[in-house]
């Protein structure tokens, strides 16, 4: 019988480039911190290797600024009438 070693799934989610910069400027450990989670994780969501935790993504947009629909696109979508685009 044939073995293969255990190894970590290289499955990668999207990087998150705005988080990136926020966190460069806010503080991993800061953010980590106020979330209540690893310094860690939050690298993690920086790089793709992890996604946020959609049950953070509302502190996360208070704090940061980014729309929870950029942090998890696939659990919030974006409203079309947020834009207010029809009403012109």
């Amino acid at each position: 019988m044939e073995t293969f070693p255990l190894t970590v799934s290289t499955m990668k989610y999207q990087p998150l480039p705005r988080l990136k910069s926020f966190v460069s400027r806010y503080g991993t450990r800061r953010l980590a911190g106020e979330l209540g989670v690893s310094p860690q994780s939050v690298s993690n969501w920086c790089t793709g290797r992890q996604r946020v935790a959609a049950n953070l993504c509302h502190r996360l947009e208070a704090i940061s600024g980014i729309p929870k629909e950029v942090l998890r696109p696939d659990v919030f979508k974006e409203d079309p009438c947020s834009k207010n685009d029809w009403l012109r």
